[in-house]
């Protein structure tokens, strides 16, 4: 365990060492997705408020729990919030599939860790992300207003968790994605069920008289991550479900996580004879 400990302290370092090298990485990938672009960066707002005026529209007066914190009022940030934050998710794990493929010219020429890779295509995302978000603040604002301060300070940890969780994920399909080439492919389908199985377009507690999808809605590991920081945000308040939400995303990260650091550590050396 010491060892193990150690080795990971070590590589940790050696990441942190390679920082410069891999943010410019994270800044060309940026600025060639929309090169010669029109809109640029702005396209990264396309699908979230895409689908989040289609889907409020052709939603609008559906039926809605009267025991949960979404309403009318509210569902437009609530429904924006969550396609950008799942956007991330799915953006993670999609564009993980390549994340060593396309970094296989630096990995044959010297040995560096290959775990920037995925940091690499993560961050790339989330700028996006990010981008995204900024305008849901506007939306949350002009439709509920903000939170107090303690609100945003408790939404960090959430916001830690999915950076994290994304390079998990994004580290798993690498590995998967380099040794079956159809993992995109397969990921792709399961996604697109998973989207209609994960909280993101209803609230988790809008279906209790349906047993086991209620359930399942609730124990989806997804559904932490998401609530986590949208939840307390539309509240104003962080209360005892957002703890749930918080250490349910938490106990997901440190599963993926440790799955994601000991298939890394057997297939390292491996990798480079598979991209």
């Amino acid at each position: 365990m010491a060892g193990e400990l150690s080795h990971a302290a070590d590589y940790g370092y050696r990441i942190f060492k390679l920082r410069h090298f891999w943010l410019s990485l994270v800044r060309n990938d940026v600025q060639n997705r929309y090169r010669r672009s029109f809109l640029g960066i702005a396209w990264s707002l396309a699908r979230p408020l895409g689908l989040t005026v289609v889907l409020t529209i052709w939603l609008k007066g559906f039926s809605l729990s009267p025991d949960q914190y979404v309403t009318l009022d509210n569902y437009t940030p609530f429904l924006f919030l969550g396609i950008t934050l799942w956007q991330f998710v799915v953006e993670s794990m999609s564009v993980g599939c390549n994340t060593f493929k396309n970094s296989a010219p630096f990995i044959r020429q010297q040995p560096v860790p290959l775990a920037i890779f995925p940091i690499r295509t993560v961050l790339a995302s989330a700028v996006h992300a990010g981008f995204a978000l900024i305008v849901g603040f506007f939306i949350l604002w002009y439709f509920v207003g903000l939170p107090p301060p303690v609100v945003w300070l408790a939404i960090v940890p959430g916001f830690l968790i999915l950076i994290l969780l994304g390079v998990a994920l994004a580290t798993l399909m690498g590995i998967v994605h380099t040794h079956f080439p159809d993992t995109q492919h397969i990921l792709d389908i399961v996604l697109q069920a998973m989207f209609f199985m994960t909280p993101v377009m209803f609230p988790p507690d809008n279906f209790p008289g349906r047993g086991r999808f209620n359930m399942f809605i609730t124990w989806n590991p997804f559904t932490g991550v998401l609530e986590a920081i949208r939840r307390p945000l539309l509240t104003g308040h962080f209360d005892s479900y957002d703890g749930f939400h918080l250490l349910q995303a938490a106990g997901f990260l440190l599963v993926v996580g440790l799955f994601a650091w000991i298939c890394l550590r057997r297939f390292e050396k491996d990798l480079v004879y598979w991209i």
